[in-house]
């Protein structure tokens, strides 16, 4: 799992190295907003798919 994030961050970083860093605190505060939201996405799925399997809740 660490190594995916590695992965995701070092090119995060990659990507917005050439930009003012005004323009990466935006780019990259927006990147994070969006994975966060992936990130609910995916513990609402979770939860989801046990209420349909009937899971334990």
């Amino acid at each position: 799992m660490d190594e995916v994030i590695e992965k995701i961050v070092a090119e995060a970083k990659k990507q917005v190295a050439e930009y003012g860093y005004g323009d990466q605190w935006v780019m990259l505060s927006e990147a994070a907003r969006r994975l966060d939201d992936l990130g609910c996405d995916a513990l609402k799925l979770e939860y989801l798919t046990e209420e349909l399997e009937g899971g334990d809740g």
